[in-house]
């Protein structure tokens, strides 16, 4: 397996690890924190003396903090690692010609946390720019634009939607894919991607077949 594709895996096995540890370092102080609120709340016989309680009631939100920060960073690094171990068994993109594994697409788009789709815009960005009688776009002033420009995105969703489908078009594959692209756009921006990637995909099938 390629050095960029463990490096991520071992990524998130640090985070899986760092959550672990914040686990165990948390849970016992938050329980004797718990344990001494309760006792000393409900007045019973291992009450601790009421400095015990002032100083629980200070610190159980740290503890309670660090806690589920540890839960959280575990859970991302154990479902990151094997999500990422499962797409490195997938097929690889064909990047010459557009096509990218809809399902390696999917899962890229849903556990990246973004970074994935910034990096598809710029791809398809730079893809598209082989449609003939069209304006070329620079993919990295549109990838800046996307990210910093409130709408950008559902704009340029709407205009890298036409063009895919003039692509089709050019070569003989039939695509109307701008009004739906277009309106999820603006209400599930996550699926438009999915759309576009897939119409991509049969575009370079097409081609090869």
């Amino acid at each position: 397996m390629r050095k960029r594709k463990i490096m991520p895996i071992i990524l998130f096995v640090i985070l899986a690890i760092i959550g672990f540890a914040l686990f165990v370092k948390f849970d016992t102080p938050r329980k004797f924190y718990l344990n001494n609120i309760s006792d000393y709340e409900a007045h019973n016989s291992f009450a601790p003396p009421v400095e015990w309680y002032l100083y629980s009631k200070q610190s159980i939100g740290k503890t309670t903090f660090g806690y589920y920060s540890g839960i959280i960073l575990g859970l991302l690094g154990i479902i990151g690692t094997v999500a990422t171990i499962f797409i490195n068994l997938l097929p690889d993109n064909n990047k010459s010609n557009g096509y990218c594994n809809i399902l390696k697409h999917v899962l890229l788009l849903l556990l990246t946390f973004g970074i994935y789709y910034l990096i598809w815009i710029y791809r398809t960005t730079k893809y598209l720019n082989q449609v003939k009688g069209v304006q070329q776009r620079n993919p990295t002033s549109k990838l800046l634009l996307c990210i910093f420009v409130p709408f950008y995105l559902i704009y340029w969703i709407y205009i890298s939607a036409q063009l895919i489908d003039k692509l089709a078009y050019s070569k003989g594959v039939e695509s109307n894919i701008v009004t739906i692209c277009s309106v999820l756009a603006i209400f599930i921006n996550i699926i438009p991607p999915i759309i576009m990637q897939d119409k991509i995909n049969i575009i370079a099938t097409a081609i090869n077949t």
